[in-house]
């Protein structure tokens, strides 16, 4: 039995091994479930939620403009009019001036925001409650413009 056992967990470890993804990250075809990406790859997602629910609304702005939007409606992820690359740029550089790098501000509530930059394999994250203690107001205002471009992007669907 004892070696029964052994082998199930040496077999579990190779299967481990062989499923694990190459590094780089990539939109499925259909956009249902974005991966990880490339090394180098930028990301922007920022949402709200939580509540009785625990279900949070998200976005993902891509270093080349395009953009997902998944809610609690929607089980996958959904297209929104894609913004130009240089657009997104400004956004990308927007976070670094809000101070994304440098924040470490972690007090979620039971309603929460968050934005979260990913460059390659670094990512900064900073969360917040609703009705909480709140972060700098760079980053609010950053959140707020966020939210600004999405409303504007999913009018022009329309």
């Amino acid at each position: 039995m004892k070696k029964i056992l052994q082998l199930g967990f040496v077999v579990a470890i190779l299967m481990s091994q062989i499923n694990c993804k190459s590094g780089k990250e990539t939109q499925s075809e259909n956009g249902s479930q974005p991966t990880v990406g490339e090394p180098k790859t930028m990301l922007l997602e920022f949402g709200s939620g939580g509540g009785v629910t625990g279900a949070y609304t998200i976005y993902i702005i891509h270093g080349d403009g395009k953009i997902f939007e998944s809610s609690p409606e929607v089980k996958e992820m959904t297209k929104v009019t894609p913004i130009t690359a240089k657009e997104a740029e400004v956004y990308f550089n927007q976070a670094v001036e809000a101070g994304m790098k440098e924040m470490k501000y972690n007090k979620p509530g039971n309603m929460t925001k968050y934005i979260e930059l990913t460059e390659g394999d670094k990512k900064y994250r900073v969360t917040w409650a609703y009705d909480g203690e709140n972060p700098s107001t760079p980053i609010k205002d950053f959140y707020n413009d966020l939210s600004k471009l999405i409303r504007k992007q999913k009018f022009a669907d329309q």
